[in-house]
């Protein structure tokens, strides 16, 4: 059905370079295809909320960093590695509370056996449903670091909206398109499947503080290459 769908285009844009391919495979023909990343956007509609109010309303502690990990909840977005790295920073001192935000399409119970097992049920808050656009701003507003670390994907929306609200990112290398790996600051890229290794890059992190001002004047510049893609 793709086939039969995407052989009557000419011109294509993927996201990714690994897109780019899945689709010269699929068509088998010569076609023009350009790859742009995924623009970088603040979709929500915000509250205005402090980080201190939006915690609070959140059911957060105020004074404990926060680690985001929003959307879809499935396997291959990897939480079950993110609360092992969770487990790590505890063991080594270094307190962070982990804020989930999402339906999920798992079964909830092997994440609460696992975060039993890893005696980490203070560290973690799970909100286990949709999250309207109302009251997404406020996952994001609460937040010092969204964490995708899947372990399989094409792209990410939740890390772009996490640098369109100037968010630091943690993400396994398998999201990572070239936009996020010409950061100069505010992006950690991981392997995939390495819950040490997600942990150190939480705490290297946490400790930059805030992206530098030439990443975030990039951030602003992505919708442009989409337009230019389309345009010529």
């Amino acid at each position: 059905l793709a086939r039969y769908a995407l052989k009557h285009a000419r011109d294509f844009i993927t996201m990714t370079d690994r897109e780019a391919k899945k689709l010269k495979t699929l068509l088998k023909t010569d076609i023009n295809i350009q790859t742009v990343p995924h623009p970088i956007y603040k979709a929500f509609p915000s509250k205005g909320y402090s980080k201190t109010e939006a915690r609070q309303h959140l059911g957060l502690a105020p004074n404990l960093p926060v680690l985001l990990f929003f959307g879809f909840v499935r396997a291959y977005k990897g939480l079950d590695l993110l609360l092992e790295a969770v487990a790590q920073l505890q063991a080594q001192d270094t307190p962070v509370q982990l804020l989930v935000g999402g339906e999920f399409w798992d079964d909830i119970g092997q994440y609460e056996a696992q975060i039993v097992r890893l005696n980490i049920q203070d560290k973690v808050k799970i909100v286990a449903e949709y999250i309207p656009d109302e009251e997404a701003s406020t996952f994001f507003e609460a937040s010092d670091c969204l964490v995708a670390p899947y372990r399989d994907a094409t792209q990410s929306g939740s890390v772009k909206l996490a640098l369109g609200y100037g968010i630091p990112v943690v993400v396994s290398e398998v999201v990572a398109d070239d936009f996020l790996r010409q950061m100069p600051s505010g992006c950690w890229i991981v392997p995939c499947d390495d819950p040490q290794a997600l942990g150190e890059a939480i705490k290297s992190c946490l400790n930059a503080g805030e992206m530098s001002s030439e990443s975030k004047h990039n951030i602003q510049e992505t919708w442009q290459a989409l337009t230019d893609a389309l345009t010529n």
